[in-house]
């Protein structure tokens, strides 16, 4: 089950989406649960509750609580980063004040079904990578945490023990950061250096020589790893 909201004030527009959104579930073989506001208010506080979505379709020109408003309050208020947000707007003069909101894509209305479709098909690849799980033992136990959840891994020094952190918990186990990192290359991790794998979606931004994570951790970033921790950087930002 994929988890959307829709928040416009323009039934129409929700309607549209609605039913573009149900017929693309439809032929994917997809499960969608979508729900609809009408204000970013109402938005607001079901997300408030405890709430969340793998999706948010957001107008921007939605009334004196904007998108962009509303976009700021869910990543630095209520602190989430998983959120994937569509912009929905008449006009094309928003991109730099939506910087700071990470959207994953800028629909203008009428909305077009090809750039929809297209849009969709990025969203459900990233939030399926984002639904497998990292696996480890600790002890005699296995454990398993959702990638989506992982802020990095760390090792310890002087030990053979790895450090699992997520924004609730850690976890020690044993391990080898190189092995861990050959089996993340194919999703959305940066290793800044020996010691540390970083999931991209953590980071708050880059800087010469060091990542800066949202929970204000910084990690440098190495002179060996600079080149590669770039060119990740420009292929993860192309694929939003």
């Amino acid at each position: 089950m994929i988890n959307i909201a829709i928040c416009d004030d323009d039934i129409n527009i929700c309607n549209e989406l609605e039913n573009i959104l149900l017929s693309y579930a439809k032929k994917t073989y997809l499960k969608f649960d979508i729900d609809i506001f009408n204000s970013g208010e109402k938005l607001l506080n079901h997300l408030n509750k405890g709430n969340t979505y793998d999706i948010l379709f957001l107008d921007i020109e939605i009334g004196d609580l904007t998108g962009i408003d509303i976009g700021r309050y869910i990543r630095e208020t209520v602190k989430n980063e998983i959120i994937k947000i569509v912009y929905i707007s008449s006009y094309m003069s928003y991109a730099m004040k939506l910087f700071k909101v990470r959207p994953m894509d800028f629909l203008i209305k009428p909305i077009n079904k090809i750039e929809l479709t297209k849009s969709l098909d990025t969203l459900i690849n990233l939030i399926n990578k984002q639904s497998e799980y990292f696996e480890f033992k600790i002890g005699f136990d296995k454990h398993r945490v959702y990638l989506k959840d992982i802020i990095y891994f760390v090792t310890l020094k002087e030990s053979k023990k790895v450090i699992l952190k997520t924004d609730k918990e850690e976890f020690v186990f044993y391990g080898k950061i190189k092995d861990i990192y050959k089996s993340l290359q194919e999703y959305r991790f940066i290793q800044p250096h020996n010691s540390y794998i970083v999931n991209y979606d953590y980071i708050k931004n880059f800087k010469s020589n060091k990542i800066v994570l949202f929970n204000g951790e910084e990690i440098s970033i190495s002179r060996y790893k600079a080149k590669e921790v770039k060119e990740l950087q420009i292929k993860f930002m192309e694929e939003i």
